[in-house]
C-alpha cells in the first residue's frame, strides 16, 4: 500500500502573490465556449421576472455567534451528564460550535437567551 505523499512546502520568498484569470485560448472561444463571469449576475425566469440574485456580503463588523449559557464551563459541565438525557447533546453541540467558531475566527458571545 502506498502512503500518501506530503505537501511541497514552498518557500516564503516564493509566496503567491498575484491571481490572474486563466485566458481562454483562440481555438476554444471559436468552438463557442465562454469564459465563465467573475461576477454573478442576476438570473431572469422566463416571465422575465428576477429568479435568483446575487447575495450582497454582509455589512461591516466581526461575525459572531451567541451561546444560550453564561460560560463555557456550564457548557462543559452540562456536557458530562448521560447519555440519555438531552441537556447533554445540548452542551455537547455548543461544545462543537464554540471549537469550530474559534477555529474559523468567528466571535464567540455568551449568555443569550
Amino acid at each position: 500500500m502506498a502512503l500518501p505523499e506530503a505537501a511541497p512546502e514552498i518557500p516564503p520568498d516564493q509566496g503567491v502573490t498575484e491571481v490572474r484569470e486563466p485566458e481562454l485560448p483562440p481555438a476554444v472561444q471559436d468552438a463557442g465556449v465562454q469564459q465563465a463571469p467573475s461576477q454573478v449576475q442576476p438570473v431572469q425566469g422566463d416571465g422575465g421576472q428576477q429568479i435568483v440574485q446575487p447575495v450582497p456580503a454582509p455589512a461591516g463588523g466581526t461575525p459572531s455567534i451567541t451561546v444560550p449559557a453564561q460560560n463555557q464551563e456550564a457548557l462543559t459541565q452540562i456536557a458530562k451528564g448521560k447519555a440519555d438525557d438531552s441537556r447533554t447533546w445540548f452542551g455537547v453541540f455548543w461544545l462543537f460550535k464554540i471549537k469550530k467558531a474559534l477555529k474559523d475566527g468567528i466571535q464567540v458571545l455568551f449568555g443569550g437567551n
